[in-house]
């Protein structure tokens, strides 16, 4: 069965139910519920998000492995200056690691999806 999710790319409430269950089975010891699948989804969305719009600004560069990979004192300056902002926040953990979930996120959602309401 293939379901489409929806421009927002958010799943239908059955694909969260379905995959709160997996993860209760396979991790009894720390039961889920939709909403938790949800939350989590919507975290991985805005962290891709940041990225890529870290990326499309002009000198900021961004690798997989390295992250932004800030070496000059001047990248740290902007650096600083980025993780500042809204959107930026999200991006603190990356000044020199990279994000794994980058390309699975990129396979799932290239376009990002709208954030949901509320959603920073």
């Amino acid at each position: 069965m293939h379901l489409k999710i929806g421009d927002a790319l958010t799943f239908p409430t059955m694909v969260c139910e379905a995959a709160a269950a997996h993860i209760t089975q396979e991790f009894p010891t720390r039961p889920k519920i939709t909403a938790n699948v949800e939350y989590k989804w919507c975290e991985l969305k805005r962290t891709y998000n940041a990225i890529k719009s870290y990326r499309n600004c002009s000198g900021m560069s961004w690798d997989v492995d390295s992250g932004a990979n800030i070496q000059s004192a001047s990248e740290l300056v902007n650096w600083k200056e980025w993780v500042m902002t809204k959107e930026g926040k999200l991006m603190a953990s990356f000044q020199n690691q990279g994000w794994n979930y980058y390309h699975l996120m990129h396979q799932i959602a290239p376009a990002g999806g709208t954030q949901r309401a509320g959603t920073y």
